[in-house]
């Protein structure tokens, strides 16, 4: 266990209660000195290596038993506060906050890796000790600005000074400018803005190495990870919201191509009117006043055709669309404030993107819809208990602040709902078929059940998504509601 090169460790069991599972891990953290000094078979150990410490952990019903033993060896590869010896021991405790113990019998070491056999704690946390009678260095906390401007230069940071120990500073996100090896620098930053930069000293005296000390630091300004907002839309749609992480004191100039910023000014959060049809551009660049403005963060969004209604009617009348067609398989649809579409008299119509605005209405009309792209609804579908309604396609989404009449059956490919989502399912039921995933990033109300076709059926509720559902809830299939925040209210039998 470990990589190829450092941190490894080899266990030996040397009898064992019940099989399971171990779980082995290192961390780069200084493993402290607890109840040191200690004598092992006449060898006083001082000081553990501050470089890091090792853990095993029992899962699923292992058990080593208590009259079984193991036997352990640790590689140090990299380990610079002692030199790793014939001498250096393996200690043991039971956790972070126990006493380092010499349990077992310590075995000579090879090279860089530290034997010992006859161990009867597990799980247990691991950590090499040095016979060195000498007192390693503690360092003050760093001193300096943690929030600094992009290519701000001669910025200060010092520690205590313990002379004639030195210091080994490492600098992420800028250059050491000044100050050498001693208890003050100065830091020349850089160009890019950044929230895990930092500056880390490493002090040592005639005896070792201290732990590292760290003191974050951000340069502004900091780039937005990513543009939250809708990469897919149809044509002259109104009101798109797109937004970024809000940083304190931060402002943000957007800039829009294929359309215009109809709200939102230079906070965090804005909506976007867009235009016709063709490949738009939502750019936004974070600045916090006093520093230079940070790189651009884009999203490409494309903006598809869709047929409009032009008034009440069937859907297989012309008259009834602002195309004076009839829509087909492939074309994207979008239903009006107060207008009313039957579907037609035959078996099944077929639609890719479908839209319903605020006060808009489909009267399935008793007969089958499957949609095969996003499907949005802001008014209202209208349709029976008998699920006619068909959500297939890979990939798409669901969204809408309306009322879906009649349940929904989500054939194939994967949905997500979006996290705008504010959806009522009254009088039906949701239907998940095999090997399909809804994750829910919105609020959705069903009065019926959810049901799946199999356990492969699954339902995430994603962070600070709420599900509130009436009937049965996924009897066959599976519920992931472990999202931050996310709600599930079940009044269900």
């Amino acid at each position: 266990m470990g990589s190829s090169s450092r941190h490894r460790i080899w266990l030996t069991l040397n009898g064992l209660n019940s099989g399971g599972s171990i779980l082995a891990s290192f961390t780069a953290s200084n493993p402290g000195n607890n109840s040191l000094s200690l004598d092992d078979a006449g060898t006083t150990i001082y000081n553990t290596f501050v470089e890091g410490y090792w853990s095993l952990t029992d899962q699923n019903g292992f058990k080593l038993g208590g009259a079984n033993t193991y036997d352990l060896q640790l590689d140090g590869n990299g380990f610079t506060s002692f030199p790793i010896d014939a001498d250096t021991r393996i200690l043991t405790r039971a956790d972070a906050a126990g006493n380092w113990t010499a349990e077992g019998t310590h075995v000579a070491g090879i090279g860089t890796t530290a034997k010992r056999s006859g161990l009867t704690t597990f799980g247990a946390e691991y950590a090499l000790g040095d016979d060195t009678n000498c007192s390693r260095p503690t360092t003050s906390a760093i001193t300096g600005v943690t929030d600094v401007c992009t290519g701000q230069t001669g910025v200060t940071y010092s520690v205590t000074d313990n002379s004639p120990n030195t210091y080994t500073w490492t600098i992420t996100g800028g250059t050491q400018a000044g100050g050498g090896n001693t208890h003050s620098i100065t830091v020349d930053w850089g160009s890019t803005g950044a929230e895990n930069a930092s500056v880390q000293v490493v002090e040592t005296n005639s005896c070792t190495n201290g732990a590292p000390v760290v003191l974050p630091v951000t340069i502004h300004s900091v780039p937005p990870d990513a543009i939250s907002g809708k990469t897919s839309i149809a044509e002259n749609t109104s009101g798109v919201s797109y937004s970024v992480t809000a940083r304190t004191g931060y402002t943000y100039n957007w800039i829009i191509t294929g359309g215009t910023q109809a709200s939102g000014g230079n906070s965090n959060s804005i909506t976007v009117d867009w235009g016709s049809a063709g490949t738009g551009t939502v750019s936004v660049v974070a600045e916090l006043p006093g520093c230079n403005p940070a790189s651009a963060v884009s999203v490409n969004v494309r903006k598809y055709v869709i047929i409009e209604s032009a008034q009440s009617g069937k859907w297989d009348d012309p008259n009834t669309w602002d195309c004076s067609c009839v829509p087909l398989a492939t074309d994207n649809v979008r239903i009006k404030n107060t207008h009313t579409v039957s579907l037609p008299n035959g078996s099944t119509a077929e639609i890719n993107n479908f839209i319903i605005d605020p006060g808009g209405t489909l009267d399935y009309n008793n007969k089958n819809f499957i949609v095969h792209g996003d499907f949005i609804v802001n008014g209202t579908y209208s349709g029976n208990s008998g699920r006619n309604l068909t959500l297939a396609g890979t990939d798409k989404e669901i969204d809408g602040v309306g009322t879906i009449i009649g349940g929904m059956n989500i054939s194939s490919g994967n949905k997500t709902i979006s996290s705008t989502a504010v959806l009522d399912v009254v009088s039906g039921d949701i239907s998940i078929g095999s090997n399909i995933t809804v994750t829910n990033n919105g609020a959705i109300t069903i009065d019926g059940d959810v049901t799946g076709s199999a356990a492969s059926s699954i339902w995430i509720n994603d962070d600070n998504s709420i599900l509130e559902i009436g009937g049965a809830l996924l009897s066959t299939g599976t519920l992931d509601a472990s999202g931050i925040e996310n709600v599930v209210n079940y009044y269900g039998s």
